[in-house]
């Protein structure tokens, strides 16, 4: 009897063994395409915490490795802050930061399943927008060719030209108006700086029309160069349409 116990008790764990390997996104490896787009930024949403169904001990290990991050980059800043770094010593810091930020989001992976990686990716996408593809991997996985991303790039760059000398042209009589202004007092410069953001703030709303054109005119641009087989092929790499709740 105890053998046969035994033996079943085997037969259970084996079956066990064998439905939790086959089950989507338990032991494979994340895809390094959905680890080099998932923004671990967007991680700190309550909506898409929910999406990616993180557990309470996988939301303790991300803020575990969040305070690790936030102790290792305030050492740099304090360090950089107590010798008044050079120009030279301000750049090693910010590579200092970089690795932080590369180490930090390696740690962060390692704490999801590979489904929570390829639909963090695919939110990730979802935000980003048309714009991710003028990244190199993001267009070679849609299928686009050189010349495809060359197009998109070069739109995208004088889409941008526009929209920088229309910001220029609304923001800088704000910035002018008020540069040399010297306030008496404390009071005086409070309501300069309360008038100056006012202002400020003005002129930016007159540029949406330009903004609205510029985005409009780039997703014209994306819809005549793709093909119809790319267009599906980015629909699919962004996968299911994510609302936040």
């Amino acid at each position: 009897m105890a053998r046969t116990s035994k033996n079943a008790t085997l037969m259970k764990l084996s079956v066990a063994v064998l439905l939790a390997a086959s089950a989507p996104g338990i032991w494979a490896a994340p895809d390094p395409f959905d680890v080099y787009v998932a923004n671990i930024e967007i991680l700190q949403a309550k909506p898409v915490q929910s999406e990616l169904k993180i557990t309470d001990a996988q939301r303790a290990a991300l803020n575990k490795h969040a305070d690790w991050y936030n102790g290792q980059t305030k050492k740099v800043v304090d360090q950089l802050k107590t010798t008044k770094g050079t120009g030279a010593d301000r750049q090693k810091g910010m590579t200092q930061i970089s690795s932080l930020q590369d180490q930090l989001k390696g740690k962060v992976i390692g704490e999801l399943s590979s489904w929570q990686v390829k639909r963090l990716g695919q939110i990730s996408l979802q935000q980003a927008g048309i714009v991710a593809l003028l990244d190199s991997k993001v267009a070679k996985k849609v299928g686009m060719t050189e010349a495809q991303i060359k197009k998109l790039r070069t739109g995208w760059e004088a889409s941008g030209k526009l929209v920088a000398e229309a910001e220029t042209k609304a923001r800088q009589p704000v910035f002018n108006k008020y540069k040399d202004k010297q306030p008496k007092d404390e009071k005086e410069a409070r309501e300069l700086s309360e008038a100056y953001n006012r202002e400020m703030e003005a002129a930016s709303k007159t540029l949406d029309p330009v903004l609205a054109k510029a985005k409009k005119d780039f997703e014209a641009i994306v819809d005549s160069t793709l093909t119809p087989g790319q267009k599906k092929a980015w629909g699919d790499l962004k996968g299911p349409t994510f609302r936040a709740q």
